[in-house]
């Protein structure tokens, strides 16, 4: 009888010392990647989203607030002095403390819920999510890191004259799916080319155009907004062989905007699409 009650009380102290590892604080150091969302119900125009995410050579960031549609968020590039103040929010509210923290409410319906993601340049990471449940100074934290979003705005590049330009989409990962759109400043002219869904890249079109050309697609870029697009990189992880779309432009004075997402897609996308494709399809009539 004895001895199976130290068993027990073994079994119950690992079992401690792994919640305690869970729970483990997590040292704030530098932030690669950030995202933390909430919703105060089941109303999606109520969620708020703010994310930071280095791409290797800058950081991204997404800011959503309350009330606002997806399509109207703001996605910019900040600079490190912004990253250093939000290292330095997450050390003031002792945020790697939230770490493991999962807890929810079983008896509450539509309420609120928030989740944390933290990457780290070191490895480490954090997570935490509630519903109906919060950790230590969750208000305070989120009203500045709100505050702190809200200051940014988005990205808005100024259209030039164009280099080289190339937009694809795909409806799927089947090989070859992808409808490729280009336009590139080669030996004092410009040269299009079509590649259409479904045909191998060695059986492209190639069109040689007008500066003309070139000026109709600037106009395009400037009706659309689509130096508002700079920066966006977004997807949905949890759609399998779904839509993915791509834009890169190079323009005079070493000027860029580049954008991709999957299952995601910024504002005037749709509208702005179906103009590139029928400028780019008049060349085949």
């Amino acid at each position: 009888m004895r001895q199976k009650k130290y068993i027990l009380l073994g079994v119950l102290l690992m079992l401690l010392s792994f919640l305690s590892a869970c729970r483990e604080e997590i040292e704030i150091t530098e932030v690669l990647a950030f995202d933390f969302s909430c919703s105060n119900s089941m109303d999606l125009l109520s969620a708020e989203r703010y994310s930071l995410d280095y791409t290797g050579e800058y950081y991204i960031a997404f800011v959503k607030p309350a009330l606002v549609p997806e399509s109207e968020a703001i996605y910019c590039t900040v600079n490190e002095s912004f990253v250093r103040e939000l290292e330095e929010l997450l050390r003031k509210y002792e945020i790697g403390k939230w770490n493991g923290f999962h807890k929810s409410s079983k008896f509450a319906m539509d309420g609120d819920s928030f989740q944390l993601n933290i990457r780290m340049q070191d490895g480490d990471s954090l997570e935490a999510d509630g519903y109906m449940k919060r950790p230590k100074n969750y208000s305070s934290f989120v009203t500045e890191l709100a505050a702190l979003f809200g200051k940014l705005e988005g990205s808005n590049v100024e259209i030039r004259e164009i280099e080289s330009f190339d937009f694809y989409y795909s409806n799927g990962y089947a090989a070859y799916s992808d409808q490729v759109y280009t336009l590139e400043y080669v030996d004092g002219g410009y040269i299009a080319k079509i590649k259409p869904a479904f045909v191998p890249e060695e059986e492209e079109l190639s069109f040689p155009v007008e500066e003309s050309f070139a000026r109709e697609l600037e106009d395009l870029l400037r009706e659309y907004e689509i130096g508002r697009w700079h920066g966006f990189q977004w997807s949905d992880s949890g759609v399998l062989d779904g839509d993915f779309f791509g834009l890169s432009v190079r323009m005079q004075g070493d000027t860029h905007i580049r954008a991709n997402g999957y299952m995601a897609w910024p504002r005037n996308y749709g509208d702005f699409s179906a103009a590139v494709e029928a400028q780019f399809e008049k060349l085949r009539e």
